[in-house]
């Protein structure tokens, strides 16, 4: 298997613009922006909008965080909370960036931004608040770890009916790793930005929005672009999605439904 390592490199050259366009402009303020890495650094981050403090943590919550810290002893485990997320948010990213995240009106917009954010800028794992760890997180890479996979998504699908005309598969969003400035999140980021400033606040008020607008559905349709302007179809993420992983141009790897596994009869992912 061929380990890719250059955002651009398998792009054709009549696609260079098209992949430009797909990035948008840098989100982080000038001093903050750093070589593109290849690793994806041993972080953790979870967000805890109510508060960060373990007192004020329920007895399920408390032992979900903690799951992650007993399968992965080794690795910083960061729990934001909402001010730090505002901080976070304020200190490292331009103006654009920091407008579009102070003008959205629900708590699961600035979670689903927020998650975006700290990957681009400190690399790492996320997983929410619901999610309990049973395999470490170095284990991820699976059989690619000598490849440098620098981007780590799974597979999901939806049982229901296919929403709004979409295909029935969706990339993970609840849980997810990346090295530092991965061109994928810079293009979501960028997606959401845009309609965060431009989006009425109806709209953006509106619930049947939330998938459309930052989550799951936002989220596949960006990593489809990447993959689609390295030359890949949704052919082939079909085939290998039930299956088995796949490393994919751009240091993507793609996990199998059986990566991150969603019981049906639960609500806890794990």
């Amino acid at each position: 298997t061929r380990c890719s390592r250059d955002w651009s490199s398998d792009v054709c050259s009549s696609d260079l613009d098209a992949f430009a366009e797909f990035l948008g402009p840098e989100p982080l303020l000038e001093p903050f922006v750093r070589e593109q890495s290849t690793l994806i650094p041993p972080i953790i981050h979870q967000i805890h909008t109510q508060s960060r403090l373990k007192k004020d943590w329920s007895y399920e919550l408390r032992r979900r965080f903690e799951s992650w810290d007993k399968v992965n002893p080794d690795n910083l485990h960061l729990i934001w909370d909402e001010d730090q997320a505002s901080q976070f948010v304020q200190f490292y990213f331009n103006q654009r960036i920091r407008d579009a995240y102070a003008r959205l009106p629900r708590v699961i917009h600035k979670t689903d931004m927020l998650r975006y954010l700290l990957l681009y800028y400190y690399g790492g794992y996320y997983a929410d608040s619901d999610t309990w760890c049973y395999r470490p997180t170095k284990e991820w890479a699976m059989e690619y770890t000598s490849c440098n996979a620098t981007f780590i998504v799974g597979i999901e699908w939806d049982w229901e009916q296919t929403r709004k005309g979409r295909e029935k598969m969706e990339i993970v969003q609840w849980s997810m790793a990346s090295a530092p400035r991965h061109p994928i999140l810079r293009a979501v980021i960028n997606m959401v930005a845009e309609r965060s400033l431009s989006w009425p606040m109806e709209d953006l008020l509106n619930v049947d929005n939330v998938l459309e607008f930052a989550g799951p559905l936002a989220w596949t349709d960006r990593i489809q672009s990447f993959l689609q302007l390295h030359g890949r179809d949704m052919n082939e993420m079909h085939i290998i999605g039930k299956n088995e992983a796949k490393l994919f141009p751009g240091g993507v790897l793609l996990l199998p439904v059986s990566a991150f596994n969603w019981p049906q009869e639960a609500f806890e992912h794990s």
